[in-house]
């Protein structure tokens, strides 16, 4: 089956393409009704809950703070950002990033589905085993990534 997914930026693009997925909330904007709550991957495997940083007002926390909080607990998680899209990775670029539907708080104040699984597509090379890269358009400001599923 051929899919194609419409991304607004390449940075959007490759983050899907590399197994990411993303928050889909601003990470330019503090990050409120975090601190005591926690969020669990299952691939890389771990769990981290939020504490109070010394630097912000309570209740408050900024990007900086998110990030290297889930970086320094989960082992091969990488957080980054993009325009508006907060983005997690693994790090080891060899499988895609996934969350088991799971009630936790840390997930709807980063902009994730809370109780929902969650998984990446990590893409193969075109003409590899599915699923595998076709193709690559940028048209009107957009990019459109086809890959047989």
């Amino acid at each position: 089956m051929i899919v194609t997914q419409k991304f607004g930026t390449v940075l959007e693009a490759n983050n899907w393409c590399r197994g990411g997925i993303d928050g889909g909330i601003d990470p330019t904007s503090d990050f409120y009704g975090l601190v005591g709550k926690t969020i669990t991957f299952s691939a890389p495997a771990g769990s981290c809950t939020f504490t109070q940083p010394a630097t912000t007002t309570a209740g408050l926390m900024r990007f900086a703070d998110v990030k290297a909080q889930l970086e320094a607990a989960i082992a091969g998680l990488k957080v980054d950002c993009a325009g508006k899209k907060l983005f997690f990775y693994q790090s080891s670029g060899a499988a895609a990033c996934a969350m088991a539907a799971v009630n936790e708080g840390g997930r709807v104040p980063l902009g994730l589905p809370n109780n929902v699984a969650v998984s990446g597509v990590l893409l193969n090379p075109p003409g590899g085993s599915a699923p595998a890269l076709v193709s690559v358009i940028p048209e009107n400001g957009a990019i459109y990534i086809t890959y047989n599923k």
